[in-house]
């Protein structure tokens, strides 16, 4: 009683408006964030070499970064939660969010990294990582674009696709290089072959179409010998780059927009050279290829043990089963 006394006395004197908590919200979101310094390569990263290279030396700095990008993330967290939720319940989720451990890891190619899923199905198991694509659009169950509303306040007509059509447009869109990427270099660590790619709209209105279901899309990702031994290639040239003290170099053909794609924060270092706080020093096109010629060396060794990668994989997830089955933890 004394404390709510406290809290009430004289409240009526004190009056908040409104609008001075909307301005008090806005001002708690801000256009920058400062980047982490990592210590080992990052599996989302392993298209570039540079990225990777970069990320792991760079002490932490200030960046500009969406400040919408914490409210899609807890979006997409979401949407992948349900679909866990769903696989769960069926029976065929074997196991999820499982972080490579060290005893893979450590044979050679130290990469990070959490799957999001194992299934089982048909009696095959399968590695899946879940993306969510698009983005959050309350306004009109069927968005309209920008040239399609100017056509219709100017007294046009326009055609409008069907819902289904255009949640089909929204996901499909979506797969990005960097993503096939990500999965080929779990697919070489892993040793497994059976690898997908779920896409899920984060589009409010796309979530589910007119009957019911969800709005999704798989995607087999391309295991080619050729293709893994470039992904380990990549990862494993980058880290002989920051051994020696040398920036490495990106990723020869890559286009700005893709770095986009991949969230990179030194986009302004490659295409306006900017100076960033880093002690390595640029690589000499001499150096640079006779590192890459041993980065290809590597892993062609690396990708003829694949099968004994495979076979450890499999009872490491067993393991991780069993152990959250006697903690009580979902799988």
């Amino acid at each position: 009683k004394i404390i709510f006394k406290m809290f009430n006395a004289n409240s009526s004197q004190h009056v908040i408006s409104p609008s001075f908590l909307e301005k008090n919200f806005k001002s708690l979101y801000s256009d920058y964030g400062t980047s982490r310094q990592n210590t080992r390569p990052s599996a989302s990263s392993s298209m570039c070499p540079r990225q990777i290279g970069l990320t792991i030396n760079v002490p932490p700095r200030t960046i500009k970064v969406l400040p919408t990008l914490a409210d899609y993330a807890s979006i997409g967290n979401t949407i992948e939660d349900n679909a866990l939720s769903k696989y769960r319940k069926s029976g065929q989720l074997h196991l999820s969010q499982w972080k490579i451990p060290e005893e893979l890891t450590s044979l050679g190619l130290d990469v990070g990294g959490i799957i999001d899923a194992f299934l089982m199905v048909n009696g095959e198991l399968l590695l899946i990582d879940i993306k969510t694509v698009g983005s959050v659009d309350t306004q009109s169950y069927v968005p309209l674009q920008q040239d399609e509303v100017t056509t219709l306040m100017t007294g046009g007509e326009i055609t409008i696709s069907s819902t289904d059509e255009r949640i089909k447009q929204t996901v499909e869109k979506g797969v990005k290089d960097t993503h096939i990427a990500q999965l080929q270099l779990y697919a070489a660590v892993t040793g497994l072959d059976n690898v997908y790619i779920q896409l899920l709209s984060r589009r409010v209105q796309d979530t589910y179409t007119t009957d019911g279901s969800p709005s999704v899309k798989f995607e087999q990702v391309p295991i080619t010998l050729g293709a893994l031994e470039n992904r380990v290639a990549i990862v494993h040239y980058a880290l002989r780059c920051l051994q020696l003290g040398f920036i490495p170099d990106k990723l020869k053909g890559i286009k700005k927009t893709t770095c986009g794609d991949a969230f990179c924060n030194f986009q302004d270092y490659c295409w306006k050279g900017e100076i960033i706080d880093t002690s390595l020093l640029a690589i000499d096109e001499k150096v640079s290829m006779d590192l890459k010629r041993e980065s290809l060396g590597f892993a062609q060794d690396y990708m003829s043990r694949k099968d004994e990668r495979k076979l450890l994989t499999l009872e490491l997830i067993e393991k991780e089963r069993v152990a959250r089955m006697k903690k009580g933890k979902p799988l």
